[in-house]
């Protein structure tokens, strides 16, 4: 769950699951942050849900424009919220 200002760690790989599985997460998770469900051709729809939501919006979760695919973004957006060491 998100705590207030700051980003609970987020336990799932985009390695290991399908986008409905990753997706599923990001709304368990972090459900109270309007987190879109969206099937794997509309992706870029939650992911810019989510960096537009707070607290994401005041850390570098980055842009989904930029990557060729959901994992490329997903492992990124792992990397700010969980830190270099995931």
């Amino acid at each position: 769950m998100v705590k207030a200002g700051t980003i609970e760690y987020f336990p799932y790989s985009p390695d290991h699951s399908t986008w409905e599985e990753f997706n599923g997460n990001l709304f368990v998770q972090y459900g109270q942050r309007n987190i879109v469900h969206s099937a794997e051709d509309h992706w870029q729809d939650t992911a810019n849900a989510l960096v537009q939501s707070p607290p994401f919006a005041t850390y570098p979760v980055p842009d989904p424009v930029g990557f060729a695919t959901w994992q490329d973004w997903a492992r990124a957006f792992i990397t700010v919220v969980n830190g270099p060491s995931y």
